[in-house]
């Protein structure tokens, strides 16, 4: 279909819904409302008023029906992409309630020094400030960890905008809370308590992305949770836990899940495609005042195009990352899949929907190399964990090598030069 008719069909049905919702037109001509400027967007025409909350309004809920319309016509079109949900009681769904608890309004306050410590952004640790704080939101800290302990988690009739928001906002600060409890209590010696409350750290992270769709922000945040995870284990509670196998090994269950980095951001990208796809990109091409802020298209010559080549770069860039297999995660070809940036120059006719398409993935072309970096260093903290053990010790995930062990210096480092990563110092375990 012609990108002029497909767009001239969509405005009507704008129209249309704004009819089917108000139960009646806004004027005599079923299509005044609205009319598509030269970029194709839908706007709303001149002598409105912009600013009347109940017409914007109505006409946003118009603009969603019409793409959640649209997005159904291309989940036909990508069966590959269609996400296939699980039935999941509310009462046992962890993505929901989480999402629940960050979109409330009785959030206790926590001011951005505390914030910074706990997370270990800045500041020096002082558990007395943490436990004060835990002691006077004790229940907040319960309901937390309450919903970080349920067993199961789906996004299944949860509107695709909720996914980029709340949970990604406020992962990362309900992660360190979790942890700095955990912290809290092995400095106090109960490492039963610690590694309950490290585990719910982690599983915070778990139930934004292990679910039917997530998004790339997503997993940002939660693999920001669980490096932060293995950082204290590797820094704070290694040097105490080195003589003793036992307890060691009950931690390394908890931070190190048995992965397959490849496998697990294939997913990922194919959720990005369904969050990115619902949200902001058919909303910005309908005309959503917010979706165009967030994602200015600019001129279209082709949706039908601009949508093809989006999803058959993300497409490439899944097969790129499982090239060599499940279990490794082929950075140079994930980056491969990505447009180099001098691409998108002096490119314009027929080609436009392809530098429309290359833009919009622009931000996400640096988190290949950034992913495959945090997979190589929580390898290398779990193979320092595997040698004290006395086990044999995973390979760089990224690279496909072993890491190179110095048993006089006691220290791991990172196969070839390895030079961005620093090497680990291992306690003598005996």
């Amino acid at each position: 279909m012609k990108k002029s008719i497909r767009i001239l069909l969509l405005v009507v049905l704008v129209a249309v819904f704004a009819i089917i919702l108000t139960g009646k037109p806004q004027s005599g001509n079923p299509s005044a409302d609205v009319k598509s400027d030269a970029s194709g967007i839908v706007t709303r025409a001149a002598g409105r008023e912009k600013t009347d909350p109940e017409l914007e309004a109505r006409r946003k809920r118009s603009i969603d029906l019409a793409a959640q319309k649209w997005y159904e016509e291309l989940l036909e079109k990508y069966p590959d992409m269609k996400p296939v949900y699980r039935d999941v009681p509310d009462e046992k769904n962890g993505y929901l309630q989480l999402l629940q608890l960050a979109e409330s309004m009785e959030k206790p306050p926590l001011d951005d020094e505390l914030k910074d410590m706990i997370s270990g952004a800045a500041g020096e640790w002082d558990a007395g400030k943490f436990k004060a704080w835990q002691s006077e939101n004790q229940w907040y800290f319960d309901e937390l960890l309450r919903i970080a302990e349920l067993p199961d988690r789906s996004t299944k009739g949860i509107a695709m905008d909720r996914i980029f928001g709340a949970p990604a906002r406020y992962g990362s600060v309900f992660g360190s809370i979790l942890r700095a409890s955990a912290r809290v209590a092995f400095e106090n010696g109960d490492q039963e308590t610690a590694l309950r409350h490290l585990k719910a750290s982690t599983a915070i992270g778990d139930h934004i992305v292990d679910t039917e769709v997530t998004s790339m922000l997503g997993e940002v945040i939660s693999v920001g949770i669980r490096n932060s995870a293995r950082d204290l284990l590797q820094v704070n509670f290694l040097p105490v836990l080195a003589n003793d196998p036992e307890s060691l090994s009950r931690w390394n269950e908890v931070v190190f899940r048995n992965e397959k980095p490849a496998a697990e951001y294939a997913r990922v990208i194919a959720g990005e495609w369904n969050a990115s796809i619902r949200s902001l990109i058919l909303p910005a091409l309908l005309g959503d005042p917010s979706a165009v802020e967030s994602l200015p298209v600019g001129e279209v010559h082709d949706v039908e195009e601009l949508l093809g080549s989006y999803t058959r770069m993300l497409q490439q860039t899944a097969e790129g990352i499982q090239h060599s297999g499940s279990d490794r995660f082929d950075v140079e070809r994930a980056t491969d899949a990505f447009p180099p940036a001098e691409s998108l120059v002096n490119r314009t006719g027929e080609e436009s929907h392809k530098v429309t398409a290359e833009g919009m993935l622009m931000s996400l072309r640096g988190l290949p190399v950034a992913f495959g970096k945090s997979t190589t260093r929580t390898a290398m903290a779990s193979a320092a964990i595997s040698i004290l053990l006395g086990e044999e010790p995973p390979v760089d995930p990224v690279s496909g090598e072993a890491f190179v062990w110095n048993a006089e210096t006691r220290t791991l480092s990172a196969p070839g030069d390895g030079e961005e990563f620093e090497p680990i110092v291992v306690p003598g375990g005996h």
